[in-house]
């Protein structure tokens, strides 16, 4: 299974526990999993050093950082995002992942709960709990149809609320009644 997670390697991210994680599923429930890790901050040493003592680094794969429009591939070959955050903004990662059919994992913070709806549209973790992000995985590597339907619907919530025109007509139609 290959996860993936675009993201400043910042603390609030919280990618210390999806690397706990990943140790968890090789040692504890024999998971075979590949964590794709996009993105460069201040955490990156940490990061890969933790990974080496956990035993996992040969699992981790580094890409450092990308470009935007390089993105959406990315994600989209992956089996499940995750960002085990913190804190959160509105989380465009997430949107995005969900536009091209990967289902998604996130914790109960920020604006993340405005658009993931457990068990519809992604499934949540609990923060800094790396065995909640274990247990999250191996729900969706367990449940096909759960994997599949959250696909659909996060997709689905995707062109129904953020798509570009969709946007484009919400603000619109606030400048209009601004003119009023």
């Amino acid at each position: 299974i290959v996860l993936i997670t675009t993201s400043r390697l910042v603390l609030k991210n919280g990618l210390e526990y999806l690397i706990k994680a990943l140790n968890f599923l090789s040692y504890k429930s024999g998971l075979r999993a590949k964590l794709i890790i996009i993105g460069i901050g201040p955490e990156e040493a940490k990061l890969k050093s933790l990974g080496e003592i956990l035993g996992v680094s040969e699992a981790i794969l580094f890409l450092g950082y990308k470009e935007y429009k390089e993105l959406p591939q990315y994600v989209e070959m992956a089996d499940i995002f995750i960002r085990p955050s913190l804190s959160e903004g509105f989380g465009n990662s997430f949107v995005e992942a969900m536009a091209v059919n990967t289902p998604i994992i996130g914790t109960e913070v920020g604006g993340i709960p405005d658009f993931l709806i457990n068990e519809e549209t992604g499934l949540f973790c609990k923060v800094e709990d790396d065995i909640s992000i274990a247990q999250s995985i191996e729900r969706y590597v367990n449940d096909k149809e759960l994997y599949k339907r959250v696909q659909k619907k996060g997709r689905e919530l995707v062109l129904e609320k953020y798509s570009w025109d969709i946007v484009a007509k919400k603000i619109n139609k606030v400048f209009n009644e601004m003119n009023k």
